[in-house]
């Protein structure tokens, strides 16, 4: 090939035409998602992605759903996964809204994104590289969603359809601690619901797993102590670097992590003033410490927080089925159950 006789301004043309196309294709996508959902698309002057699910202007309580640490684009394919219940069945009585991750688009497809995870439980994006967005390490932190959170109760403040004196936190699992540190923060929250919360954090977490595995006998006595002695020292390894915000651990920076595991969430719960609905599921291994949640609330005698676990559901109120040889053959989902809960709940006065 001569590569003198290549026209390099119609190729330039070529690609310019080929992206905009491609930015239209997607544009074009994701507004009919929108559309078929009853989504509407609004960014804050921070930055900050809303989604908001409304019916009509006429003032209602508005639910701000926040969710835990997945991080997919909430449209892939043309089909939308923010909120894990049947929001459209409250459109009548309530608002709802959803806010985007720092550096995680709003949409995607995986025609195009070959790397993108399109799986609801294994929710995190890689862009075409196969890296996380640098912007989202770096804000993907506790301090900044609250901030985050703050700014969209500051513009529900400003609109005509929404209930200034009925705005609701529904925080599910990592959720759940922005929800808790976003409600002390403002007085404008009037109810909070915390899902999958798990009071302790995650290395409790660990090292019950560890004892458990050694009680069934899976692992030997001393490589379980083996296992919770280097936990130790990692988390005394993640508060001697607590400040750092590029230096990574376990995914995410030192600083993240540090973030959203100190303090323990029942710290920032028992702070809280506001009506709060407490949910969790007991087959989540993960949340087993929920059950001791009752004990912290009665040793200071408060009562605005109700604790409602949903037997045999996991982390996501997923229940499993199994037949008599102890093999999984079902999955059924229940979000929606605990919706209904949720919606009875949030009615009362």
């Amino acid at each position: 090939m001569n590569l003198k006789n290549i026209n390099y301004n119609n190729i330039l043309c070529f690609l310019l035409i080929f992206i905009c196309y491609t930015s239209y294709s997607q544009s074009k996508n994701e507004t009919e998602t929108m559309e078929a959902y009853g989504l509407i698309k609004h960014t804050l002057n921070d930055g900050t992605i809303m989604l908001i699910a409304k019916k009509d202007d006429i003032p209602k309580p508005t639910i701000i759903f926040i969710t835990g640490s997945n991080f997919n684009p909430y449209i892939v394919n043309g089909g939308f996964s923010g909120f894990p219940f049947l929001y459209y069945n409250y459109l009548d009585k309530f608002n709802f809204i959803i806010a985007s991750k720092p550096g995680i688009p709003l949409s995607s497809d995986s025609s195009i994104n070959q790397t993108i995870n399109t799986t609801f439980t294994q929710g995190y994006y890689y862009n075409n590289e196969g890296n996380v967005p640098q912007e989202f390490i770096e804000k993907n932190n506790c301090h900044f969603y609250v901030k985050q959170h703050l700014s969209i109760v500051k513009y529900l403040k400003r609109q005509k359809w929404c209930l200034k004196n009925n705005i609701i936190l529904f925080g599910h699992s990592q959720g759940s601690r922005i929800a808790a540190e976003t409600a002390i923060r403002s007085k404008k929250i009037k109810k909070l619901i915390l899902s999958g919360p798990s009071i302790y954090n995650r290395f409790y977490n660990y090292i019950r797993k560890i004892r458990f595995d050694e009680q069934q006998g899976n692992i030997g006595t001393q490589t379980a102590q083996n296992k919770i002695d280097s936990i130790n020292l990692r988390c005394l390894d993640l508060v001697k670097y607590k400040d750092n915000n590029e230096l990574m651990y376990d995914g995410t920076t030192y600083y993240s992590t540090y973030s959203f595991i100190f303090p323990n969430k029942v710290d920032i719960f028992l702070k809280l003033k506001q009506q709060t609905l407490f949910l969790y599921g007991t087959a989540s291994r993960q949340d087993l410490d929920c059950d001791y949640f009752n004990i912290e609330l009665a040793k200071i005698q408060k009562t605005n927080i109700k604790v409602k676990p949903y037997l045999n559901y996991d982390h996501n109120y997923f229940e499993n089925i199994f037949n008599e040889k102890g093999e999984l053959v079902e999955q059924k989902f229940h979000w929606d159950d605990v919706m209904k809960d949720v919606m009875e709940w949030i009615s009362q006065k």
